[in-house]
């Protein structure tokens, strides 16, 4: 049975891609290559895909003066040793393959990617696979909500299941499940709104800390350059500053997603009978950030 296996970076599943048989395709993106196994070994990587769909400019693969994270994965993009699908034809990377857009939206008749995930659904069907797994794709976080991303993978998904491919999803994925409308208890319904309301509170308060220690961290680094002469080191330092000032950008921008989702969760408990009172709505009001950055 021709089988693949798609691959994200939620923790909670992706790992069970390295239990899949020689012969199961294995398709990763972004950098999961420093968790699989075929890419731990020595020798060939075998029957492997790779998909880096974003502009250089934006996510991971950014010039090192814009790059929050993973430094080295440019550099592993253009020396990648199996395909790897790019949105455009690329000389400088050998192995890139430009993703076949056209005929993906000729087949579904409709241009409809909103994730790297649903890229890499629409190439596997395309390609008739016969079974579909999803390690470490949950799309449960906010920002991958506002982006619409899990709408998006889960239409694919409906794709396969309606042409008989199988689909294997590990028990705990999110995915294509939900309360049965008219049917589930509405207190069930109310009491997991306000579990994800709790649970968003707290990832807000995470993010309000690392915010306030990556500014600490940039405000200390910036303190300490101004007793530097050295052209070497001073150029190292201002990268340094470009990486933290990006990273807080990011994790406020990330933090007023939350609050909005804190917002909507709370509008709906409300509609299901939950109470609010107005100190819950200014607490949740409060700890939006629109200019929390104070890089002095």
């Amino acid at each position: 049975m021709k089988t693949v296996a798609i691959v994200g970076m939620a923790a909670s599943s992706r790992m069970y891609a390295n239990d899949e048989p020689p012969d199961t395709e294995v398709w990763g993106l972004m950098s999961s290559y420093e968790f699989l196994d075929r890419f731990q070994t020595e020798g060939p990587v075998e029957a492997t895909r790779w998909f880096e769909i974003h502009d250089e400019d934006i996510g991971e693969w950014a010039p090192p003066e814009t790059r929050a994270q993973s430094p080295d994965h440019e550099k592993w993009i253009k020396n990648c040793p199996i395909p790897i699908y790019l949105k455009d034809d690329r000389d400088d990377i050998p192995n890139g393959i430009k993703y076949p857009l056209a005929q993906i939206e000729r087949r579904f008749g409709r241009r409809y990617l909103t994730s790297t995930i649903a890229y890499m659904l629409a190439l596997a069907i395309f390609e008739e696979f016969d079974r579909i797994k999803l390690f470490g794709v949950n799309f449960s976080s906010t920002m991958e909500y506002a982006n619409l991303e899990r709408s998006c993978t889960e239409f694919y998904l409906g794709c396969a299941w309606g042409l008989g491919i199988e689909l294997v999803l590990p028990a705990d994925c999110p995915l294509l499940t939900g309360p049965l409308y008219g049917v589930e208890d509405q207190k069930r319904v109310l009491s997991i709104s306000e579990a994800r309301l709790a649970g968003l509170r707290r990832t807000a308060e995470g993010l309000k800390n690392k915010i306030n220690e990556s500014v600490g961290a940039y405000n200390e680094a910036k303190s300490w350059m101004e007793s530097i002469e050295d052209e070497g080191i001073a150029k190292k330092g201002h990268e340094r500053l470009s990486v933290l000032g990006i990273r807080v950008n990011s994790l406020t921008a990330e933090l007023n997603g939350v609050i909005g989702a804190m917002r909507n969760t709370q509008h709906f408990a409300v509609s299901l009978g939950g109470k609010s009172s107005e100190a819950e709505q200014d607490s949740i009001r409060h700890q939006e950030l629109t200019n929390p950055v104070r890089l002095v």
